[in-house]
């Protein structure tokens, strides 16, 4: 197959993708929402919707008014990956590359901040270290310090990215995950559960 070169003319708020798979080539132009805005009187626990109509949790506001959001329900179901480590798992991969290309299209791509995602095990072991990201899901602390605002709104078992171990503990199988009820418990690697992506909003988005 002869190379396709594509070039974009339309201007920087123009997304160009093309896609490759098996001898098709699908080529997506999107329009980014870089003037998406929020009324800045949204508080913990309030849902508000993008310009698709996608819910959203406002989860808490940070130091310097960015704000962390979880989507409401879930994208899908899917495997954790091929051990307990979230740092390139499945979901992790999906989320980085397929999933954020939407996030950014739809709230801006400068409106999508990064946050740090912190990997220590149930147990207190750290050789997973901690990784930076656009997009990730919750993890076992932050699903317990934003319970209150999101408890109403779980109606099935999804992941969470925080191991029970690691090879340095005594397991790279068990991950914490969370069930329809809101309790906490622990599957193997190699279950099906749901992701709910969570993300940083930056402080401009807020109308002032």
């Amino acid at each position: 197959m002869n190379n396709v070169n594509v070039i974009n003319n339309a201007g920087k708020d123009i997304n160009v993708t093309v896609n490759k798979n098996d001898d098709k080539i699908e080529i997506v132009i999107d329009l980014t929402n870089k003037d998406f805005k929020l009324p800045n009187n949204l508080k913990a626990g309030d849902v508000f919707k993008d310009n698709d109509g996608e819910e959203y949790i406002l989860l808490h506001f940070l130091p310097n008014r960015d704000a962390a959001v979880l989507k409401k329900g879930s994208l899908k179901s899917m495997k954790f990956g091929s051990d307990n480590n979230y740092n390139g798992c499945n979901i992790d991969k999906y989320l980085c590359e397929e999933y954020l290309s939407e996030l950014e299209r739809k709230f801006g791509k400068n409106n999508i901040v990064e946050h740090e995602v912190d990997l220590l095990s149930l147990d207190g072991e750290d050789d997973y270290g901690k990784i930076t990201r656009k997009v990730s899901i919750l993890t076992l602390d932050e699903y317990r310090h934003n319970k209150k605002a999101i408890k109403n709104y779980i109606n099935e078992w999804l992941w969470l990215c925080t191991p029970d171990s690691t090879p340095n503990g005594c397991s790279f199988g068990g991950v914490r995950c969370v069930n329809s009820r809101g309790y906490v418990y622990y599957v193997w690697y190699d279950d099906c559960g749901a992701v709910r992506p969570r993300f940083v909003l930056s402080s401009s988005i807020f109308e002032s």
